[in-house]
């Protein structure tokens, strides 16, 4: 994979293969930055792999924020082979893309708890809409599809992320497709779903608040638009 304490900044397409495996062990990086991950686009041929043996897999990992400028069209994924922690793309700030296109895929699985597809913890932006597929499966408790700490958006409040893809969450315990702890403005033509595979009911195609890492839910006080 490619790991730096400080930005990453890949200015044009990203058309290969990034891939990073820990065999028996844990923390698998794709790309990871101390700072910000910057990409202009990822191609339909581009692909980022993370593959923890035990937990802490992450796709694309940028401590500060996580943009891709234009399109995303090919693959992310992270496998918490025996684990916990799954992150297609992850940050601790927010996550901007400018468009994840019907080709485009993220995907996060974790043995055992916590598996998120696309995560941004003060916010999150998709402009040009969601037309490809995100997946989150655990073993354990807690799948999050998308999940924003703040804002879910199409790069405004006033203007709505448009899902026409397929944002899926699955777990035994709590999944939620869609998720934001801030206020969402969400129009969706796609489909959306979460799966509680132990019929405990936890399972939301879309959700408000936060997971508090225990396999439980706290509520989010954003005011939400959701147009279906």
């Amino acid at each position: 994979g490619i790991l730096a304490s400080g930005d990453v900044i890949i200015s044009g397409s990203m058309a290969g293969d990034i891939a990073a495996t820990a065999t028996s062990d844990l923390y698998a990086f794709g790309i990871y930055s101390g700072g910000a991950i910057s990409i202009g686009s990822i191609a339909s041929t581009g692909s980022v792999t993370a593959i923890a043996g035990t937990s802490r897999a992450y796709g694309l990992d940028g401590v500060t924020g996580v943009t891709i400028v234009g399109e995303m069209a090919g693959s992310i994924s992270a496998t918490a082979t025996s684990g916990f922690g799954a992150y297609g793309i992850d940050s601790d700030g927010a996550v901007s893309i400018g468009a994840i296109a019907s080709t485009g895929s993220i995907t996060a699985t974790a043995g055992t708890n916590g598996a998120y597809g696309l995560r941004g913890t003060t916010g999150v932006t998709i402009a040009g809409g969601m037309a490809g597929t995100i997946t989150a499966t655990a073993g354990g408790h807690t799948a999050l599809g998308i999940w924003s700490g703040g804002t879910l958006n199409g790069g405004s409040a006033a203007t709505p992320l448009s899902i026409s893809g397929t944002v899926s969450a699955q777990a035994a315990g709590l999944a939620v497709g869609v998720a934001a702890n801030g206020a969402m403005n969400l129009y969706v033509t796609g489909t959306l779903s979460g799966t509680d595979t132990t019929g405990g009911g936890q399972g939301y195609a879309i959700g408000a608040g936060i997971a508090d890492g225990a396999g439980g839910w706290a509520t989010g006080g954003g005011v939400n638009t959701v147009r279906v």
